[in-house]
């Protein structure tokens, strides 16, 4: 055989890629390792109900995440990522909404016990050009709530931000938990919305067991 006619490597590194179908929209599967973390795909699946499952697992002694992205381009927007999963999380453990362009380059919602803090939720923006000391907002959500709903709002002047109790109380919708709002003009191009469910640098979970998230839907309604 010449050396155009030979198979690639046997023990080529790269995965095959994976996908999913969720909330109407095609997702890929990250199988990576990124910050600290092994991204694995089977800890992301799609039950028959249409929900997403977001899981850390241990696999072959090592700690892994789950992470998806979106495969296509983004649009100003409004993004809502439903969240049908109690948020008391153990310490390490992060879930990220976030429109990401690069390492310093994104908008996110960001979920957990950070670093013994008593806030276990933030807003943040990293944009080095426009903001050059960044943006972050830390509060507290509360643990016990079974829906949530956590919106960015992005328009072509603005970032919003909003943090919702979910579950309908008598009869008046959502209850607004945490909000804030920015004056920023940031272009869409080269972003991706990206769920991830990982650990901090990688480590484990504080309680050091596998954790278990469920997703709803992700809703984007383009302004």
């Amino acid at each position: 055989m010449t050396g155009a006619d030979q198979p690639p490597p046997a023990d080529d590194p790269v995965k095959p890629p994976r996908w999913i179908e969720f909330a109407g929209r095609r997702w890929d599967v990250c199988q990576q390792r990124d910050f600290g973390n092994y991204f694995e795909a089977s800890n992301v699946v799609v039950d028959v109900h249409g929900r997403l499952f977001l899981g850390i697992a241990r696999h072959a002694g090592q700690w892994t995440a789950a992470q998806i992205a979106l495969g296509e381009p983004l649009a100003h927007a409004e993004y809502a990522l439903l969240v049908e999963s109690p948020l008391d999380f153990p310490n390490n453990v992060v879930l990220s909404f976030a429109l990401r362009r690069d390492d310093e380059h994104e908008i996110a919602i960001q979920l957990s016990p950070w670093w013994g803090r008593p806030s276990n939720a933030q807003f943040r923006i990293e944009d080095p050009e426009r903001l050059p000391d960044g943006f972050l907002d830390t509060f507290r959500l509360p643990t016990d709530r079974p829906l949530t709903s956590h919106h960015i709002r992005w328009s072509p002047t603005s970032l919003d931000f909003a943090c919702y109790d979910a579950r309908p109380r008598f009869l008046r919708g959502s209850r607004l938990l945490h909000e804030a709002q920015l004056d920023i003009a940031i272009p869409t191009e080269g972003y991706q919305l990206v769920v991830g469910f990982w650990l901090f640098r990688g480590d484990a979970p504080g309680d050091n067991r596998d954790q278990r998230l469920w997703v709803r839907d992700v809703a984007i309604e383009e302004l």
